[in-house]
């Protein structure tokens, strides 16, 4: 009887300690969905006219490059949290030497005009459940708007003089206009024009609302995607190389310079690649920095292989991959390119 009545007991309190946390949960959905009047105008013009909220609601893309601690030597994840919204950044890879480098992790978070903080949580992954093993939090108006959106600014994880652990973020001001939610090659063509805009250099397409872009212009700004530094192997000789597309007597090639500054300034290309050439594109079966692109000449199908030097090897591939898919498109209704030289720089 002892033994049942103990059964019993432990059963109806796991039932009602069940109840209860499906009735939270029930309640902060339920919470989560009821919006805030300064959702909605006019009332939120008159919140941010008035100074009872000092921004106005938009997106924020924040990338993570590096990260120096000892969490990375164990399977963990990284989640963004604003208000009652949770963002995970998805999981970190492993490293044995705690450092963890052009990691290029993103995030997208919608900060209403009512949210006041940001908050970075580590969590450390186990059978059992995560165990959070950094937390941080920052003030979205003095850390990141008034900032200036900080880019590659390291922050710290602890307060521990003698166990330093920092991570590299980088902010992005993103309209809500543009859908950078689950295209990852937008993102990085936005992060590239932003590079661009920070710069001073002026960009002839208006990246801010792609619903009501010209066919030309979604192909203009795809191509921003295509930028960057690159380590290329042909012919047995490996270079550091800056790729950038680039459009000459209406065909799209995608070149390269030896450094950013030379690409900026406009010289010359030292080589190039005619875009619709490319046959092939494979990512390497074990290293994941790596992939392989065969294009044709009229000399013959030529091979190369790049080493990825500050993002992801898959955005490099999907980038190449969305882009001549588009440019396919528009070819079937146009004749050619050269309606693009007024997007393009």
């Amino acid at each position: 009887m002892l033994t049942k009545g103990l059964i019993a007991r432990a059963l109806r309190n796991a039932c009602s300690r069940s109840a209860e946390l499906c009735f939270m949960e029930c309640g902060r959905r339920v919470y989560k969905a009821i919006p805030t009047p300064s959702d909605y105008e006019p009332i939120a013009t008159f919140c941010y006219y008035t100074g009872i909220h000092n921004h106005r609601e938009f997106n924020l893309l924040i990338n993570i490059t590096d990260i120096d601690a000892d969490f990375v030597k164990k399977h963990s994840v990284i989640e963004f949290e604003v208000g009652d919204t949770k963002v995970t950044a998805g999981a970190i890879p492993l490293s044995r030497d705690r450092i963890l480098s052009n990691l290029q992790c993103r995030a997208l978070v919608k900060i209403r005009m009512c949210d006041n903080e940001l908050r970075l949580k580590v969590y450390r992954k186990s059978l059992v459940g995560n165990t959070c093993v950094a937390d941080i939090a920052l003030n979205i108006d003095r850390d990141i708007i008034e900032a200036k959106f900080p880019k590659d600014k390291w922050y710290s994880l602890n307060d521990d003089p003698y166990k330093k652990e920092r991570i590299k973020l980088s902010f992005y001001k993103v309209s809500d206009g543009l859908n950078v939610i689950d295209n990852i090659v937008l993102q990085q063509a936005y992060m590239c024009i932003n590079d661009y805009n920070e710069s001073d250099i002026e960009v002839k397409i208006n990246a801010t609302n792609p619903q009501i872009m010209l066919l030309a212009e979604k192909l203009a700004l795809l191509s921003y995607a295509l930028e960057g530094h690159l380590i290329a192997k042909e012919d047995y000789v490996s270079q550091m190389r800056y790729y950038k597309t680039y459009l000459k007597d209406g065909k799209w090639y995608w070149s390269y310079w030896s450094c950013k500054p030379e690409c900026r300034a406009k010289r010359n290309p030292q080589g190039s690649i005619y875009i619709l050439s490319i046959s092939t594109i494979l990512k390497h079966p074990t290293d994941y920095s790596s992939f392989y692109v065969k294009y044709h000449t009229k000399d013959g199908p030529r091979d190369i292989i790049f080493k990825t030097v500050e993002r992801s090897r898959d955005i490099w591939t999907d980038s190449i991959y969305l882009f001549i898919q588009n440019m396919r498109e528009y070819l079937d209704q146009f004749d050619d390119l050269k309606s693009l030289e007024n997007f393009v720089d």
